[in-house]
């Protein structure tokens, strides 16, 4: 396997009895003149100046027959110097764009996960407290009476019961509406006394309570072959995600209505 030396070896003075040599002038075989020249290195490729308008590095052939010679230029070690340095450019270029990748993908990484962050927030403030009762478990979820729940503050009481402080507390809606509520789990069957007709009785009914999401509407057949659009709720914060992700926080996403299969 082929050697590249590191680069400050590459440059390193072949002559060292040549260095800081003075010159009065130094003249390239193209005619372009150097004044008060101090010879710097001398490199396997040509002579490192300083001048008295700055800096330069003179490839061997620019220089006279009677320079070369006297600075020992050898054509074969000249071109696999350059060889040399161009492999070693290669790989600091290479190494270069690699660590701009990185920090442009660490840069990428950090903004996408912000952004999954931030909406990751708005989904949980976006859920509900939801309080069910319903008459049907279909395939579509939960059908019956849903009661929405705000977030409120509730008094904090000692033991002796003065108030020290406050908690947020769901305070639940007086008024429950039609709704379907999907990929609930712990739905538990009750019982209640209808006291309406000239006797009591007993009804059967399902009972959900938990936090859950507006996904739009829901249209569905009843049992009788009616067709129904009401709120769609969903327990599933993946499906919620995706619902927001699609159609947005906007309160338009509630009148997105998909039909019941």
């Amino acid at each position: 396997m082929k050697t590249v030396l590191p680069l400050f070896m590459l440059l390193f003075p072949i002559l060292l009895a040549a260095q800081d040599e003075k010159l009065d002038q130094l003249v390239t075989v193209d005619g372009k003149s150097y004044q008060a020249v101090t010879v710097r290195k001398v490199e396997p490729d040509g002579l490192s100046i300083l001048h008295e308008a700055g800096t330069a590095k003179i490839p061997f052939e620019k220089l006279s027959t009677d320079l070369q010679v006297k600075y020992g230029y050898d054509k074969e070690a000249a071109a696999e110097h350059r060889k040399q340095l161009a492999e070693v450019q290669r790989l600091q270029d290479a190494a270069e764009r690699d660590a701009s990748k990185k920090r442009e993908k660490a840069t990428a990484d950090q903004a996408s996960a912000k952004v999954a962050k931030e909406f990751a927030d708005q989904v949980q403030k976006a859920a509900k407290m939801l309080r069910v009762e319903a008459i049907q478990n279909a395939s579509i979820g939960l059908i019956g009476d849903v009661e929405e729940a705000t977030l409120a503050s509730e008094a904090v009481k000692s033991s002796l019961g003065s108030t020290v402080g406050e908690k947020p507390a769901w305070r639940f809606q007086e008024r429950a509406k039609d709704g379907v509520v999907s990929a609930t789990t712990g739905a538990e069957v009750k019982y209640s006394i209808d006291e309406t007709g000239p006797r009591p009785v007993k009804k059967e009914f399902i009972w959900w309570e938990g936090r859950a999401w507006r996904i739009g509407q829901i249209q569905y057949k009843t049992l009788q072959g009616l067709l129904r659009t009401v709120p769609h709720y969903t327990a599933s914060e993946k499906t919620a995600a995706a619902f927001y992700k699609k159609n947005g926080f906007s309160p338009k996403s509630d009148k997105i209505t998909r039909k019941a299969r």
